[in-house]
């Protein structure tokens, strides 16, 4: 009887120890600071705070935008600051810390739009052939040389103020009037910056200014100026450009208007062009300036 009694009466108690059990792996699985963050919402590349329960060593913190890793700037056991990594779309955000994974009960806003203001920059160094000679020295008499750089935007942006974006090149050229530069945007549309200084025949030469290096020419709808120094002086300029409309193709149009309405996603170039003969040159670098107001 005792022992009948003994085995019927440690039932509930090896339940209940089981179930505590079942409790302590479920919590050890399951965070129970609920994740948040500020702001609500950003761009690529903003540093945003997390709020919960975390490891104060910053490495033992793993944040994930969906399936995009962030770097973790800081940590203490209760708050993170993280960058919104590049991929990262509208979704939740999850940390896993230790084996476990705490998850946000709101999404994070990923604003797919160009961060104003904005400057996107190539640098690498570009070598424009010189012209071949075929019946003169420049224009019509050769056939250009031609090299082409480029600058790719991945956000989104259509222009809203085409004002609010300028164009800076640093160019390396001997005879000035050789250079033509044409910027390409990813929809094809192509305007001239620089056609042939000075160049009044078809045939003919235009400048001997000399572009050197360092010295930075700014374009904009707003510059008007188109007085050239020798060498040409770093400055804010309107497209510059010779009285012979040749190569004719490229055309010399409003920056404001030429933007307008563009979408500034994808592959942007500089294509540019050695009209003369001799005498090589180089687009050392070149920039694509967005101010506040820019895009929509």
């Amino acid at each position: 009887m005792n022992a009948n009694f003994t085995l019927k009466n440690t039932a509930p108690i090896l339940m209940f120890i089981l179930l505590g059990i079942a409790s302590c792996k479920k919590n050890e699985e399951e965070p129970s600071i609920p994740l948040t963050f500020t702001p609500t919402k950003g761009y690529i590349g903003d540093v945003i705070t997390l709020n919960g329960g975390f490891d104060a060593d910053k490495t033992k913190n793993l944040v994930k935008f969906g399936d995009k890793t962030a770097v973790v700037n800081t940590a203490t056991t209760t708050q993170l600051t993280v960058v919104v990594p590049n991929g990262a779309v509208t979704g939740k955000i999850s940390v896993t810390v230790n084996g476990r994974t705490a998850t946000s009960v709101n999404e994070f806003e990923v604003d797919q739009r160009l961060k104003l203001p904005a400057v996107l920059e190539n640098n690498i160094a570009l070598n424009v052939p010189d012209a071949t000679k075929i019946s003169a020295d420049c224009g019509t008499g050769v056939t250009p040389g031609i090299a082409e750089n480029t600058i790719v935007i991945e956000r989104e942006g259509i222009v809203a103020d085409g004002s609010k974006i300028s164009i800076e090149l640093d160019i390396s050229h001997g005879f000035g009037g050789d250079v033509v530069a044409e910027l390409i945007l990813p929809s094809g549309a192509s305007v001239g910056l620089i056609k042939r200084i000075g160049a009044v025949l078809d045939n003919g030469c235009g400048v001997k200014n000399a572009f050197i290096v360092g010295n930075k020419l700014t374009f904009n709808s707003t510059f008007t100026n188109t007085t050239i120094s020798d060498p040409i002086a770093t400055g804010n300029y309107a497209p510059l450009k010779g009285t012979s409309n040749y190569p004719s193709n490229i055309t010399i149009a409003p920056l404001n208007t030429f933007f307008q309405g563009q979408n500034i996603k994808g592959t942007w170039k500089m294509k540019m062009y050695d009209y003369g003969f001799p005498d090589a040159g180089k687009l050392n670098a070149w920039k694509i300036k967005f101010e506040v107001g820019a895009l929509q």
